[in-house]
């Protein structure tokens, strides 16, 4: 290992679920401890993974344990290394540990395995994990509180060894930093990503490129919210690998973004807040914003066909399915336009009393078209009910055919409709677009 380990915590802890160790009850001697702290202070490149295990007579190393094969190792104490980032992946046994531990994925060249490890006594390792990747051993061990079969490497850590991040301290721009200052908010997404139920309730700065989504895409805490109040997905860039945000926005109030937002991608900055009332132990991050300051960019979504267009005029058609795909409250009923690429489906959740007369068509509709996007983006489209009757022919033909080029006009149904069920209409017209 090119760095030497810096021992910046050596504190053993018992499992998660039992109390810490008070730290000068496990204290050496004075002298001993004197000879320790100069031993482990000048830690170099000599301080080897054998000499750590070695020390703590430790014989297992984590590669040792097979993928689902950890119940053979419930209890035991293993060792190890590798390069340790912060991720949010409470799951299994694990998943309601959020407002105690935070969690490590630490890779090295064969196993991969994620470590819970306690805030309290670790909040150092903490700090050095938000800079970016660090180098650690640690000793670890599966309890058997938390083990669940399939689980698969997710472990308890006990006690870690590692240096400080290479990674310089990403600063603020300057844009970012005017509008913290402006609107006194002190806290970015990078400071509450890792704690997100200890910092429910706190304001934040949330930054970077966004677009429309539907409420299919949020937690299923937010999505009362549907009747008022859209979705941006917002890609923050300041933490590289957990990054993704749904930020719910008051329709009346920033109308003027949600229709901006409607003819293609926005750069966006908010004051987020994440509800204790709506706290979900999950890894997903969800959020309500206000103050919301935005800028254009040039990626828009493309306008319906000339043929599509020509379509609409006929039957008096004004909407189309982006007016509806994220406001459907407001237009339940309308009809609107729905042109793409139709594939055989089938009957949602919630309809399924409509199966014996009823099939599904989905389409995926991508709003960018053929033109370059260079910001990823999430394609989002329609369930399509259709009765049998009326289209066998359709039905015919996509049981035969993988897809059908087709424009449509459908409605959605109010009273079918319940808040972040997806996207879902009844077909009225439908035509197929021949070469």
């Amino acid at each position: 290992m090119k760095q030497g380990f810096l021992l910046l915590m050596t504190l053993m802890l018992l499992a998660a679920c039992s109390p810490t160790v008070n730290q000068e009850e496990v204290s050496p001697p004075q002298e001993e401890k004197e000879e320790e702290v100069r031993e482990k202070s000048a830690l170099k490149e000599e301080y080897t993974f054998d000499r750590f295990m070695e020390e703590r007579r430790l014989d297992i190393k984590g590669e040792d344990i097979p993928n689902y094969g950890e119940e053979e190792y419930i209890g035991e104490r293993f060792a190890l290394k590798g390069k340790a980032m912060l991720t949010r992946y409470y799951n299994y046994g694990y998943k309601d540990l959020e407002a105690t531990h935070f969690v490590m994925k630490v890779v090295n060249e064969e196993v991969t395995w994620y470590l819970y490890v306690p805030r309290e006594n670790f909040s150092e390792l903490f700090q050095e994990l938000k800079k970016g990747i660090v180098d650690i051993y640690a000793e670890a061990s599966i309890p058997a509180e938390y083990f669940e079969t399939g689980q698969n490497h997710m472990a308890m850590a006990e006690e870690i060894f590692f240096t400080e991040s290479r990674a310089d301290e990403q600063q603020l721009d300057n844009e970012l930093k005017g509008y913290m200052k402006e609107h006194s908010v002190e806290l970015t997404a990078k400071d509450v990503v890792f704690d997100k139920e200890g910092m429910s309730d706190q304001p934040f700065a949330l930054s970077g490129v966004a677009q429309l989504v539907t409420y299919a895409r949020m937690n299923s805490e937010y999505r009362d919210l549907e009747p008022t109040h859209f979705v941006l997905e917002l890609r923050d860039v300041s933490v590289e690998y957990e990054q993704l945000w749904s930020v719910a926005l008051d329709r009346e109030k920033y109308r003027e973004l949600y229709e901006q937002a409607l003819k293609g991608v926005v750069d966006v900055t908010v004051t987020a807040t994440m509800p204790v009332e709506r706290f979900a132990s999950a890894t997903d991050l969800a959020a309500i914003g206000k103050d919301a300051e935005y800028e254009p960019l040039p990626e828009k979504f493309e306008l319906p066909s000339e043929r599509a267009k020509a379509y609409m005029s006929e039957r008096g058609i004004s909407l189309t399915s982006l007016d509806v795909l994220y406001d459907k409250y407001a237009h339940s009923g309308e009809p609107f336009l729905v042109e793409g690429t139709g594939e055989l489906g089938y009957i949602p959740i919630g309809y399924e009393e409509l199966e014996d007369d009823y099939f599904g068509i989905r389409i995926v509709e991508d709003p960018f078209g053929d033109q370059p996007v260079y910001y990823s983006r999430t394609l989002e489209g329609w369930t399509l009910i259709l009765h049998r009757q009326k289209y066998p022919a359709i039905f015919e033909r996509l049981s035969t055919e993988e897809s059908l080029e087709i424009m449509v006009t459908a409605r959605v149904i109010a009273q079918e409709y319940v808040p972040g069920q997806g996207s879902v209409a009844f077909v009225e017209d439908i035509v197929v677009k021949e070469d």
